[in-house]
């Protein structure tokens, strides 16, 4: 027999983010869809100080070399599986930083892990490397300020006299005569990326830098930012400890009782490693020098597992963020030297959210260079203030609400059709049908195939014995009520539920 229950309903998703393919992490970035010269800027596609979602495939031949058109292969070749890779990038003005300046950071996943790629402008030079800091924004809660426990994060300076050049020391602010950045910029370059002899090229150093660490330190995160950005995760970068062969020289970060803390659990690499969770990048320190050129590249691989999900990469289930959870992010780069501790050691060299670094905003969905709309931005006060891209997360989603009227039928050949009346919620997007024995209460499992049908009907073939069959709503990452029993208590989730319960209030 078919009893008639009463179901329930969900929350709905405002947008999705969708990342996946699985990068070769060998610091080339060739296999990246930021790689692929249509979307750089000698190719025409890069456009500077924008959040982008990118799709492309590979070469036929060269199958490790991302494209976007023909015209990214080699001569004879053609681009393929134009949809098999899809990543989240923000494109930096790479003038709008010091000497270590900010030019790409992409990302995207598999099943294993979180990848993660930064193409920066560097100078190499012991006292000033780069310090990168990366911070996660998926849940409620999370810490408002970046890692600074030398209390060494102030905002940078500007040089006397080219006030746009951000500088942390006054050797930032000593430029070429003639020598230019690399295309597109027609700037002198600092004079670390080696003014050229052969042209009468020559080193002035008339400038200083000013202004450093005015107003104190700029530690905050999306303060006031709409919705308020606050961090999950930090994935800390420190060039010096790459810089001796010492190999992890990624960190990942949580919020723990007194702060910013290392998460632990992950399997040493090496004998006599710890477990703490920190990875190996692939490094390219590329022939920038500060601006010059090449940019240096970065790539590393985060396991699913720092995350605490457990089952991958074959079924993951993980605690908070995996694959497929909505994020957003921003990136600081700031001063270090050679000090191998995980620790910035000067003032922030550029950060996402500023068009210079230390910069302010006086408008809250439009920073500086980003674009109204473009990200989530905070309001004036000279830290760091946006995450990317501008979308919802899931603890942001309104709760799920309930269905009412669901009917039972039979049809000829023995099948069951179900007819519900619409989610109480707007948000709702589909629905998922459950099945359990009559007597055996509260056993119910998804109907094979079921668990996001997108009308308020659904005919299918039911399972031997007297079944009963609940219908519940879904906004896509979770679901709603099952509905109440005859003492207006809450039916419990299925234990194999289609995705996690958040319950709401409609009626």
């Amino acid at each position: 027999m078919i009893k008639r229950i009463g179901v329930v309903l969900l929350l709905a998703t405002a947008a999705t983010q969708v990342m996946a393919h699985s990068p070769t992490v060998d610091s080339s970035l060739r296999d990246w869809c930021v790689g692929a010269f249509s979307n750089t800027a000698p190719g025409g596609g890069r456009v500077e100080d924008r959040g982008v979602s990118l799709t492309c495939g590979n070469c036929s031949v060269n199958t490790g070399q991302a494209c976007r058109l023909n015209s990214d292969c080699p001569a004879g070749q053609s681009c393929v599986n134009l949809a098999s890779k899809t990543e989240i990038a923000w494109w930096d003005n790479r003038t709008d930083g010091a000497v270590n300046d900010l030019g790409t950071v992409a990302m995207t996943s598999d099943n294993t892990n979180l990848y993660v790629s930064a193409e920066l402008w560097v100078d190499p030079d012991p006292v000033s490397l780069p310090f990168g800091m990366i911070a996660f924004d998926y849940a409620q809660g999370g810490l408002s300020s970046w890692y600074d426990p030398n209390n060494a994060l102030v905002g940078p300076g500007h040089c006397s006299q080219f006030t746009d050049r951000a500088c942390t020391s006054n050797d930032d602010c000593h430029f070429c005569m003639i020598s230019t950045e690399p295309f597109p910029s027609t700037r002198v370059r600092p004079c670390g990326s080696a003014c050229d002899p052969g042209i009468g090229d020559v080193c002035q150093v008339n400038q200083t830098c000013v202004g450093l660490g005015e107003g104190g330190l700029r530690r905050n995160i999306g303060q006031y930012g709409n919705p308020e950005g606050k961090a999950d995760y930090l994935l800390l970068f420190d060039f010096s400890i790459w810089l001796i062969g010492a190999g992890d020289a990624v960190q990942l970060m949580r919020p723990g009782p007194s702060g910013w803390e290392p998460v632990l659990g992950c399997a040493p690499d090496f004998p006599g490693d710890t477990n703490v969770c920190d990875f190996p990048p692939a490094v390219n320190p590329g022939q920038s020098g500060g601006s010059g050129g090449p940019p240096g590249s970065v790539e590393v691989a985060i396991p699913w597992s720092a995350f605490g999900c457990t089952g991958c990469p074959g079924a993951c289930v993980c605690p908070g963020m995996g694959p497929n959870t909505p994020f957003r992010f921003t990136m600081s780069v700031a001063r270090g030297n050679l000090s191998y501790d995980f620790r910035p050691d000067g003032a922030h060299e550029d950060v996402m959210s500023e068009g210079v670094g230390g910069g302010s905003t006086t408008t809250t969905n439009s920073c500086p260079g980003f674009g109204i709309g473009n990200t989530a931005c905070e309001l004036a006060d000279r830290n760091t203030d946006a995450f990317m891209p501008k979308i919802t997360l899931n603890s942001e989603l309104p709760p799920g609400g309930r269905i009412n009227g669901l009917r039972a039928s039979k049809n000829a050949a023995g099948d069951v059709r179900l007819n519900w009346n619409p989610s109480c919620s707007p948000t709702d997007i589909a629905y998922e049908v459950y099945e359990g024995v009559v007597g055996t209460w509260y056993g119910h499992v998804p109907v094979p195939g079921q668990c996001f049908v997108g009308a308020t009907n659904v005919t299918f073939t039911p399972g031997a014995g007297d079944r009963y069959y609940l219908v519940v709503p879904t906004n896509g990452p979770f679901e709603g009520s099952y509905g109440t029993n005859s003492a207006g208590v809450e039916r419990p989730a299925s234990t194999a539920a289609c995705v996690l319960q958040v319950l709401g209030t409609c009626p």
